[in-house]
């Protein structure tokens, strides 16, 4: 009997005990969204304020012919509703500024939500969607969105779930036709750069493109075990401007790394990647798995 009353007990705690979801990110990202939060907080006092005017200037026009909410007004708008002049008379009628109040407010929601989210896309290299929050129109708080966040990464913390959608990123753009190399301290991957030939014979890659950004997010990701670009790889990069041509003499050395040491790109668009030691560039093969995308 005591032993169920214990077990019961125990129960009716684990039932009390609520996580937080914001315990799972980091000072820095709390700061952020806290940051964040005080400006969607003081746009939401300063158009309410503008919202309770106009709420309480439109129960003093109730009586008004004009206002849209007479009932001889209504037929007016009905029948004028895409004519000059009833734009003009509405446009002075307090219910045109609370209209236009209420949408900053609904749009002031929906950046929120998304500056949030763009956020820990960014940081987490995350795909997420957070759509359904954004249309649900409820109150929200950067908890909400976090406690979102959480729940579409999964039982994994944030930084795993982006090391795991940055290898996978990585590996879906090698493919079988791209035939990877490893000899010594450098890997060879066949095809795989696409250039922008904006005035032959100039060879231009672009940063955005899917392939690029893959392979910068792989060399940063194995330099330091994070899930963001490193800037001892991207300022080495070409690419970093409109005018900014690939040199295809030309070894871009990353100086400060420790692990990767340079980048080649070769006009048949072959990339070759050179690592310090010849043990880290069979590590970053066996770790992205290169010897099995030869099979896709």
């Amino acid at each position: 009997m005591l032993q169920k009353n214990l077990s019961s007990d125990l129960i009716e705690r684990f039932d009390k005990l609520k996580i937080n979801p914001t315990d799972s990110i980091s000072g820095k990202d709390r700061s952020f969204c806290e940051n964040l939060q005080k400006e969607y907080d003081s746009l939401q006092r300063q158009l309410n304020k503008y919202v309770e005017l106009f709420v309480k200037l439109n129960e003093e026009e109730k009586n008004n012919p004009y206002s849209l909410k007479s009932s001889e007004w209504r037929e007016e708008y009905i029948e004028l509703k895409d004519a000059p002049k009833w734009y003009e008379r509405f446009m002075f009628t307090p219910l045109y500024p609370l209209q236009v109040c209420r949408k900053f407010l609904s749009e002031g929601r929906k950046r929120f939500i998304e500056e949030a989210g763009n956020y820990f896309e960014r940081i987490y290299n995350l795909e997420l969607n957070l759509d359904e929050l954004i249309e649900s129109e409820k109150p929200v708080c950067y908890q909400d969105v976090v406690e979102e966040i959480v729940r579409q990464v999964g039982e994994v913390s944030l930084n795993d779930s982006g090391i795991r959608n940055l290898i996978n990123g990585f590996k879906n753009c090698v493919y079988y036709r791209n035939r990877v190399v490893i000899k010594s301290n450098k890997i060879t991957i066949d095809n795989y750069v696409y250039y922008s030939y904006h005035s032959l014979p100039s060879l231009k890659i672009d940063r955005t493109d899917k392939q690029v950004n893959a392979l910068i997010m792989a060399m940063s990701h194995f330099e330091s075990g994070g899930v963001s670009p490193l800037h001892i790889i991207t300022d080495n990069m070409p690419g970093r401007s409109y005018s900014d041509e690939v040199d295809p003499t030309m070894e871009y050395i990353f100086y400060h790394a420790e692990k990767i040491r340079s980048i080649k790109f070769f006009k048949n668009r072959r990339v070759d990647i050179k690592f310090t030691t010849n043990e880290y560039a069979r590590k970053f093969y066996e770790y992205f798995e290169l010897n099995t995308l030869q099979e896709k």
